[in-house]
């Protein structure tokens, strides 16, 4: 699951707090929690969300926003997460690869637990986080093992 039980209960496209998620399909499951419907950002979460119409920043996908007095997450409520329907949401983070990027990083939050180290910065370099200007995180990891970069490094060298 990506951050929300199917049942939860987060607004409708015309609401601007709880009510009806109004998505169809099933929720995505947690890869590395292995968790479903168990990992729920909880009724807790509730008083703190608000739906924000209209916004541009997640391609399309609902937006929310949950404020916490000075501080806030953003979050998109992607409805199509695995190519089969599921449902779960991102938190926008900032870019890993450029502190001064203009684009938008996401990654995905599977729980309130989520929620708390995106809020907390414990997420900034995650390898699941995904930038509208620079791409996943993980593009560049294992470039020392490549063997297409191995035979290029070589012919550099020897020509």
């Amino acid at each position: 699951m990506r951050g929300i039980a199917r049942d939860a209960g987060f607004g409708s496209e015309s609401d601007d707090g709880p009510g009806s998620i109004g998505a169809g399909g099933g929720v995505a499951e947690d890869p590395v929690h292995g968790c479903a419907n168990t990992c729920a950002f909880g009724d807790e979460i509730l008083p703190l969300w608000q739906w924000k119409p209209g916004s541009k920043v997640a391609d399309g996908d609902r937006v929310a926003e949950i404020r916490l007095g000075q501080q806030y997450l953003t979050l998109a409520l992607r409805t199509d997460v695995d190519g089969e329907g599921d449902y779960g949401f991102d938190v926008m983070v900032p870019c890993p690869h450029d502190d001064e990027c203009t684009g938008r990083a996401w990654v995905p939050a599977y729980s309130v637990t989520c929620l708390f180290r995106a809020l907390n910065g414990d997420l900034d370099d995650d390898e699941d986080i995904v930038c509208t200007v620079h791409g996943s995180n993980n593009d560049d990891q294992g470039d020392e093992d490549d063997p297409d970069l191995e035979v290029q490094d070589l012919e550099a060298i020897h020509g």
